[in-house]
């Protein structure tokens, strides 16, 4: 009967998952992120961000699996892979929450999950970030069953968790303190613990190993994952580098992302208390959701999160909690609406907040000045407004819209100057790295500082597709070379100090969203800020 179950819950989820996900879908790869798994298909090196670090090694095997079964667009292929994603998440959810809270409670969280806005977005935008989601659902299942006396789901979770760790390698240490409790309730002998803990450490070579290998040693690609990890830290997290007010941000958004689709679940909490039992969930559950959700939470709260699609790891104990709140609400009200019926009437509301979220188009970043006491209410809100917007249709249309047009420009302008057009980008709306993958032949310069962190060095990326052919770095002003007459495409904000001083000192003209210019057949140079450009 459950296999029946798991079997409908699939259709019915998938069909959902399709319905709600294929139609929005940008066409294009969305992100810097995902030209870098498109790249690691054909050539793995996280050395090269291909794909970045930490190389995400199980991914880019899925992704290979597809290319091999004929999914050889990009774009499709991790399409397919977040469909995928998506579905077996949600459909573990129900499985874990059913067994674990009884009644329904887990149905409705995986309704809760499903429509989530953070999970609904990174569906959209992302492949990877909803497979946080399944192996975080995953290994709770069989740590559950663990916990519950189950020696086999030892052993099962074990494996999991080794090689769920091939695809966010973080997740291996945050979820581990879950599973050691779960090991140690399991009714096995200490050395039917010590295999299971070895069969994990061969979960994890099992990946590790040829990820080393094939990123030039164990030095070299720790030596990577830890520059990667201080750089994109220094974003968000105190601890790395990133002010109070960034930190603040990060913190705003992080409770925007993982809780306030869920808000319905306070007065839901409330109408399921009893006298009885309180809210049903016993000290079980509690201490096994407040082991799964405490290292994950304060892992991104400290170290690193700038994405929606970084809390689904999260995100399911949270929907575990709102889909019993639901469920034991629903069953109150049985006697007047009948079971079907109440639990539609609880889950509704909860949903239709989530699809406001997602759909609402009144969501900004910067709104207007305040002073005096006010201000501390209007930057809040104005966090609160921003993480929302950047889990909105809107902002990923906007994204869509503005790449679609510029890499349309890009197409003529170069046409028009077959073999004489380069790109630079300085902090340009559409990313470097996709120009430079939907138009492989053409040189892209990226300008930037070296990294987050050391800011006083200036470097100038020549890239061609996925290579780069050489590099110029150096403090200010930094010296960057061209070819005399070419044409100059530029990737720029035109909200920036660079773009003021480029107008000033090029004739620039303007292609919406991009700008351009011809260089002279004769040999110059200008400065434009903290760059000298000569041909």
């Amino acid at each position: 009967m459950e296999r029946r179950q798991i079997l409908a819950w699939c259709v019915v989820f998938g069909g959902l998952v399709l319905a709600s996900r294929l139609p929005l879908a940008p066409g294009q790869l969305f992100s810097f992120d995902d030209v870098n798994f498109a790249y690691a298909i054909g050539d793995f090196d996280p050395r090269v961000s291909r794909p970045q670090p930490p190389g995400y090694p199980i991914f880019v095997l899925e992704s290979r699996i597809l290319y091999w079964l004929r999914f050889r667009r990009p774009e499709s292929n991790l399409l397919a892979l977040s469909l995928a994603a998506s579905t077996a998440a949600v459909v573990a959810l129900a499985w874990l929450g059913n067994r674990m809270l009884g009644g329904d409670a887990g149905l409705c969280a995986a309704w809760l999950l499903l429509f989530h806005h953070s999970f609904w977005y990174s569906g959209l935008t992302s492949a990877v970030r909803p497979h946080l989601a399944v192996i975080s659902v995953v290994v709770a299942a069989l740590c559950w069953r663990a916990w519950c006396g189950e020696k086999r789901a030892m052993y099962w979770g074990a494996a999991a968790l080794g090689l769920g760790a091939g695809i966010r390698p973080e997740l291996g240490p945050l979820l581990l303190p879950l599973w050691a409790v779960a090991a140690w309730r399991a009714r096995a002998a200490w050395v039917e613990r010590v295999k299971a803990v070895a069969l994990m450490a061969g979960s994890v070579l099992v990946w590790l190993l040829p990820t080393m290998f094939e990123s030039g040693g164990p030095r070299s690609y720790v030596q990577t994952c830890a520059e990667y990890l201080a750089d994109q830290s220094a974003l968000t997290s105190g601890l790395f580098g990133a002010d109070d007010v960034r930190w603040q941000v990060t913190i705003t958004w992080l409770m925007v992302w993982s809780l306030s689709g869920l808000l319905w679940a306070l007065p839901t909490g409330l109408l399921s208390w009893q006298r009885t039992d309180g809210w049903g969930l016993g000290w079980g559950p509690v201490v096994f959701l407040g082991l799964w959700f405490t290292p994950l939470f304060v892992f991104a709260m400290l170290v690193h999160v700038a994405d929606a699609g970084q809390v689904l790891g999260i995100l399911p104990v949270v929907c575990l909690v709102g889909g019993h709140f639901v469920s034991r609400a629903a069953r109150r009200l049985d006697g007047w609406l009948g079971r079907e019926h109440a639990l539609v009437a609880m889950l509704l509301p909860g949903l239709a907040l989530s699809a406001v979220i997602l759909f609402r188009t009144g969501w900004y970043h910067e709104g207007p000045p305040a002073t005096g006491w006010r201000t501390v209410a209007h930057q809040i809100w104005k966090h609160v407004n921003s993480g929302l917007s950047l889990t909105s249709l809107t902002h990923i249309l906007g994204i869509a819209w503005v790449d679609d047009k510029a890499l349309g420009e890009l197409g003529w302008l170069a046409q028009e100057r077959p073999g004489q057009t380069v790109v630079l980008w300085e902090r340009g709306r559409t990313s470097s790295r996709k120009a430079a993958y939907y138009f492989q032949s053409l040189p892209v310069v990226v300008l930037s500082p070296k990294t987050i962190r050391e800011t006083e060095t200036l470097a100038a990326r020549f890239m061609r597709g996925p290579r780069t052919e050489r590099m110029v770095e150096g403090p200010a002003p930094l010296r960057v070379p061209l070819p005399a007459g070419a044409r100059l495409v530029w990737l720029v904000d035109p909200k920036t100090d660079f773009f003021v001083e480029l107008q000033q000192t090029f004739a620039l003209r303007e292609a919406d969203p991009l700008y351009y210019n011809d260089l002279p057949a004769e040999s110059g140079e200008q400065r434009v800020g903290k760059y000298v450009f000569t041909w």
